[in-house]
């Protein structure tokens, strides 16, 4: 199997968790697409804590069309993650990814930068259910707070919905009853 860009040999590697064949000559990289998350997290995680607002060269393949090198058919070409950034080239019938030198370490950055943005997010949403529930609680049973008997101010029927909510929230977000 050749490369799609300089025609020079394709060798097999491991990198990470993915076997990935790389050019000699152009260091351009192929991996199946099913491998591809986990070699990008792999890369990413090798970066570490990344600046979310660093700028980002721009690489395009200039609209050349490669072909797959396992099939010969032309490749689709497509911007990373809905990017401008990085163009990269898939085959759809044997769902293989092709990127040129340096492509693969700019998706490693997006991969890394999409994770970040994501895990903030995913703790901010956390805290804020966290915090609705210890309220809950206290509305529940305001004795926790050392507030006087907060609960005590509610009607039954309050009462009874609110612990029904609590409830629902912690079966919902799979919490401990505590």
């Amino acid at each position: 199997m050749n490369c799609p860009r300089c025609n020079g040999p394709l060798t097999e590697r491991t990198i990470g968790p993915a076997a990935v064949r790389t050019c000699v000559w152009c260091t351009g990289t192929l991996v199946r697409q099913p491998q591809l998350v986990g070699l990008l997290t792999h890369l990413a995680q090798a970066l570490g804590t990344i600046d979310l607002d660093a700028p980002l060269p721009r690489m395009g393949d200039e609209g050349v069309h490669l072909p797959c090198p396992q099939c010969g058919r032309t490749m689709d070409a497509f911007g990373y993650m809905g990017t401008n950034v990085v163009t990269v080239d898939r085959c759809p019938d044997d769902w293989l990814v092709w990127a040129d030198p340096g492509e693969l370490g700019l998706m490693a950055i997006l991969h890394a930068r999409t994770t970040q943005i994501t895990d903030a997010r995913n703790a901010a949403e956390k805290e804020r259910r966290d915090e609705r529930l210890r309220h809950m609680a206290l509305l529940i049973d305001g004795r926790r707070a050392g507030r006087g008997n907060i609960g005590a101010a509610l009607t039954s029927d309050q009462r009874r919905r609110l612990t029904h909510e609590l409830g629902e929230l912690r079966r919902m977000f799979e919490l401990d009853p505590d």
